[in-house]
């Protein structure tokens, strides 16, 4: 379940009470509950924005527990459109029960669903049975969307938009520069460093340009996936749900970029508090957990689990490697399709892990030694670039 924190809102009544107006505003059956009832405590694994647990105990309104969402200097990524865009891609997976309902947003917060009996996912469950072939499942739905992501509000492509945005970059490459001026792991951010040059961010646009795009997260990390073990208090799920929430860099890239950074995600093993980790290799799938990853995602890729139920999906993801390579060659029409379909992807799931460690220094470098972070994100940078040369001399 969620671990909360002893921070909340109370530090700050005039922030408390601006927040609770807005609830309010959005949530009617809360709006005769007085102020001094509702409780509002911050929750790890917030990210790029705060995240609160609101309640209210000892009344009968429904819902009794919401998910408020603060945005932050660092909610916007790159365009000021992004939380419109968010907001959309926000209702649509709603309504395709892919993520939880959106009960209302203005400029400083979003109002949303709270999943009950659920909590961020941790790296050793991602790779489990059946939650990795669940994962699949439900990423592939994803990437099988056509109408998530509104053209207007975005660019062509969110990492080659990324490298081509100046700003950006000067700020990744200062970052750079300060920290070996002061010592601040001078001799790590100076390797790092050289893979902003030309030479290795035109390989980078390369594999992303040698692709088809559809829509794609981007920030899949264990804080950004819900598992749900529970459907109420009594009853226990056969099969846990999972749900990826959170997405304010929901844009086109190619599906391998998402898939990449989630099979990474393995290696990040998060201490209690959810700010700093151990980086283990050792704990990467392997290619026939891999193999068996893309098997359950190419039965949803394209939209062919579109006959499923919720139930059916259990079921499956419960199956013998027999049984879902007898569906597999059903869908695609023979053995060596499955076999040539499969191979495919795994050269997917190759560019998707070079790619997602080389935005994983980006991301950290442009963050910097920041004091409004607990996460170390020159740590972050440093660990990406480890995953970076693991996968990039694989592929020289």
């Amino acid at each position: 379940f969620y671990q909360t924190l002893s921070i909340s809102f109370r530090s700050s009544p005039n922030k408390m009470e601006e927040a609770i107006k807005f609830i309010k505003e959005n949530l009617e059956s809360w709006r005769d509950i007085p102020d001094d009832k509702i409780k509002i405590e911050l929750l790890p694994f917030g990210g790029s924005r705060k995240s609160y647990k609101v309640t209210a105990p000892d009344t009968a309104v429904s819902p009794d527990t919401v998910l408020l969402r603060e945005f932050t200097h660092y909610s916007s990524l790159l365009k000021p459109n992004d939380k419109l865009k968010e907001s959309i891609v926000f209702q649509k997976l709603s309504s395709y029960n892919l993520g939880p309902k959106h009960l209302g947003q203005n400029n400083q917060y979003r109002l949303e669903e709270f999943f009950k009996y659920s909590r961020p996912i941790q790296n050793t469950e991602i790779n489990q049975e059946p939650i990795r072939r669940k994962l699949a499942i439900k990423l592939a739905k994803i990437h099988s969307a056509t109408d998530l992501v509104p053209r207007n509000l975005v660019g062509e492509n969110f990492i080659t938009d990324l490298l081509d945005d100046q700003k950006f970059m000067l700020t990744v490459k200062e970052n750079c520069t300060k920290c070996v001026e002061e010592g601040d792991n001078a001799e790590i951010v100076k390797e790092l460093s050289q893979i902003f040059k030309e030479e290795e961010i035109s390989f980078i646009k390369k594999l992303v340009q040698s692709e088809q795009s559809t829509c794609s997260h981007n920030d899949i990390w264990c804080g950004n996936i819900l598992i749900q073990f529970r459907t109420n208090e009594n009853v226990e799920r056969k099969v846990p749900n999972v749900l990826f929430i959170d997405y304010e860099t929901f844009e086109f890239n190619f599906p391998g970029y998402d898939i990449g950074k989630l099979l990474a995600e393995t290696m990040y093993a998060f201490k209690p508090g959810g700010y700093s980790y151990d980086l283990r290799h050792d704990l990467y799938p392997t290619d026939n957990q891999i193999i068996d990853f893309l098997k359950f995602y190419l039965l949803s890729f394209g939209g062919h689990e579109k006959t499923f139920s919720e139930s059916d999906i259990d079921e499956i993801v419960c199956f013998s490697e027999k049984q879902i390579d007898s569906v597999l060659e059903t869908v695609y029409g023979s053995e060596e399709n499955v076999k040539v379909k499969v191979s495919e992807w795994m050269n997917k799931v190759k560019k998707g892990a070079i790619v997602s460690a080389f935005y994983c220094v980006l991301l950290g470098m442009w963050i910097g030694r920041n004091p409004d972070f607990k996460t170390d994100f020159i740590k972050f940078a440093a660990d990406g670039y480890s995953i970076y040369k693991r996968f990039r001399i694989a592929e020289m």
